[in-house]
Protein backbone atom coordinates (compact mmCIF):
# COMPACT_ATOMS: atom_id res chain seq x y z
CA UNK A 1 0.00 0.00 0.00
CA UNK A 2 2.79 2.45 0.73
CA UNK A 3 4.80 1.89 -2.28
CA UNK A 4 1.07 2.64 -4.62
CA UNK A 5 1.13 6.08 -2.50
CA UNK A 6 4.74 6.76 -2.99
CA UNK A 7 4.15 5.82 -6.84
CA UNK A 8 0.85 8.12 -6.98
CA UNK A 9 3.05 10.83 -5.41
CA UNK A 10 6.03 10.72 -7.60
CA UNK A 11 3.28 11.21 -11.17
CA UNK A 12 1.37 13.95 -9.60
CA UNK A 13 4.67 15.88 -8.70
CA UNK A 14 5.82 14.90 -12.15
CA UNK A 15 3.36 15.76 -14.36
CA UNK A 16 0.41 17.47 -13.06
CA UNK A 17 2.25 19.85 -10.67
CA UNK A 18 4.71 21.79 -12.84
CA UNK A 19 7.21 23.32 -10.54
CA UNK A 20 7.32 27.07 -12.30
CA UNK A 21 5.14 27.80 -14.98
CA UNK A 22 5.99 25.53 -17.99
CA UNK A 23 9.00 24.15 -16.05
CA UNK A 24 8.36 20.81 -14.70
CA UNK A 25 10.52 17.82 -12.36
CA UNK A 26 13.14 16.72 -15.19
CA UNK A 27 15.38 14.75 -12.51
CA UNK A 28 19.33 15.23 -12.33
CA UNK A 29 21.13 17.27 -15.02
CA UNK A 30 24.62 17.63 -15.59
CA UNK A 31 26.37 21.05 -16.98
CA UNK A 32 29.86 21.27 -17.88
CA UNK A 33 31.95 23.65 -20.13
CA UNK A 34 34.65 26.19 -19.84
CA UNK A 35 35.07 29.61 -18.56
CA UNK A 36 37.24 31.62 -21.11
CA UNK A 37 38.61 35.38 -21.18
CA UNK A 38 38.04 37.56 -23.97
CA UNK A 39 41.61 36.23 -25.75
CA UNK A 40 40.20 32.67 -25.13
CA UNK A 41 42.91 32.24 -22.17
CA UNK A 42 40.57 29.94 -19.44
CA UNK A 43 39.78 32.06 -16.31
CA UNK A 44 40.86 30.11 -13.16
CA UNK A 45 38.09 30.71 -9.62
CA UNK A 46 35.56 31.92 -11.69
CA UNK A 47 32.21 31.51 -9.51
CA UNK A 48 29.79 29.64 -11.40
CA UNK A 49 25.67 28.89 -9.40
CA UNK A 50 22.02 28.63 -10.32
CA UNK A 51 19.05 30.65 -8.98
CA UNK A 52 17.25 29.58 -7.14
CA UNK A 53 19.12 26.82 -5.70
CA UNK A 54 22.37 25.76 -3.83
CA UNK A 55 23.69 24.48 -6.90
CA UNK A 56 27.47 25.82 -7.80
CA UNK A 57 30.98 25.47 -9.23
CA UNK A 58 34.25 26.96 -9.43
CA UNK A 59 36.08 26.82 -12.43
CA UNK A 60 39.87 24.87 -12.04
CA UNK A 61 42.67 26.29 -13.88
CA UNK A 62 41.79 24.86 -17.57
CA UNK A 63 38.57 27.05 -17.14
CA UNK A 64 36.71 23.72 -16.48
CA UNK A 65 33.22 23.56 -14.41
CA UNK A 66 30.43 20.58 -13.65
CA UNK A 67 26.93 21.59 -12.14
CA UNK A 68 25.07 18.81 -10.99
CA UNK A 69 21.57 20.49 -10.73
CA UNK A 70 17.66 18.87 -9.98
CA UNK A 71 16.74 22.58 -11.08
CA UNK A 72 14.21 22.38 -14.12
CA UNK A 73 14.77 23.45 -17.34
CA UNK A 74 15.38 26.12 -18.65
CA UNK A 75 17.46 27.96 -16.24
CA UNK A 76 20.14 30.51 -15.91
CA UNK A 77 23.64 29.94 -14.52
CA UNK A 78 25.32 33.02 -13.22
CA UNK A 79 29.05 33.47 -13.56
CA UNK A 80 31.29 35.50 -11.38
CA UNK A 81 34.87 36.86 -11.21
CA UNK A 82 36.37 39.91 -9.52
CA UNK A 83 38.20 40.85 -12.70
CA UNK A 84 34.84 40.01 -15.13
CA UNK A 85 31.95 41.29 -15.49
CA UNK A 86 28.88 39.54 -14.39
CA UNK A 87 28.02 36.85 -17.24
CA UNK A 88 24.13 34.86 -17.14
CA UNK A 89 23.57 32.42 -19.31
CA UNK A 90 20.39 31.06 -20.03
CA UNK A 91 20.17 27.18 -20.45
CA UNK A 92 17.51 25.10 -21.93
CA UNK A 93 18.75 21.80 -21.58
CA UNK A 94 21.30 19.47 -20.07
CA UNK A 95 24.75 20.17 -21.92
CA UNK A 96 28.63 19.08 -21.74
CA UNK A 97 30.08 21.88 -23.91
CA UNK A 98 28.99 25.11 -22.85
CA UNK A 99 31.84 27.91 -23.43
CA UNK A 100 31.20 31.04 -21.06
CA UNK A 101 33.50 34.17 -22.34
CA UNK A 102 34.28 36.87 -19.85
CA UNK A 103 34.51 40.90 -20.59
CA UNK A 104 37.03 42.64 -18.16
CA UNK A 105 35.78 45.26 -15.96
Amino acid sequence: MRSIIKNIFWVLLTTVLPANGERSFQGHAVISGTVLQENLKPVEKCYLYIIPGEEEAISDKDGKFTINTWQPFPLTINAEHIRYKKQDIKIDKPAKDIIVKLELK
